[in-house]
């Protein structure tokens, strides 16, 4: 799918791609789509960049700091926890339902994955970390370091003109 896509763009003159990867497991599929891509198309006789990025790493640390207190768990753990739904909430209240946030945590959480999954180490929700304390106010700390690092790395990378800065 994502080598279609891009086949598409790329056939109607596109030369500036980003794709923005928010779930990890993604990541894999999003590689090979540009890879099978680029087997097919010269992106530099084209003139063409494809970025993939995500966006927690331009959450910065000093915002971490402050919403965790110092304790920033991990982007693993924070899975479906307070950064991302503060996050959505910061785009879209209207699509938060504040009464079904995850208020548990797993049991452990090791560095390494387990096939079959042993269930000490998910909360019945899914969630890893609880979510609640999310907020607006939150999201919008969050989302303006993204938009912030968005802004520079695609300034740095696509060299827009300065009407566009």
């Amino acid at each position: 799918t994502v080598r279609d896509i891009l086949e598409e763009l790329l056939r109607h003159g596109v030369r500036r791609i980003v794709l923005i990867n928010a779930h990890l497991e993604n990541q894999n599929f999003l590689v090979e789509g540009i890879e099978l891509a680029r087997q097919r198309h010269d992106l530099e006789k084209l003139g063409c960049k494809i970025l993939l990025t995500g966006w927690a790493p331009f959450v910065k640390d000093d915002t971490l700091d402050a919403l965790f207190n110092g304790k920033f768990p991990g982007w693993d753990p924070e899975h479906a926890a307070l950064l991302e739904t503060s996050a959505m909430l910061g785009i879209n209240p209207d699509v938060v339902d504040m009464e079904k946030l995850p208020d548990e945590a797993a049991p452990r959480y090791p560095k390494y994955s387990i096939f079959p999954t042993p269930p000490d180490i998910v909360t019945k929700n899914g969630a890893l970390a609880p979510a609640t304390g999310s907020s607006i106010e939150k999201g919008k700390l969050i989302l303006a370091d993204v938009f912030e690092g968005y802004a520079h790395a695609f300034r740095d990378e696509f060299g827009l003109a300065p009407a566009y800065r």
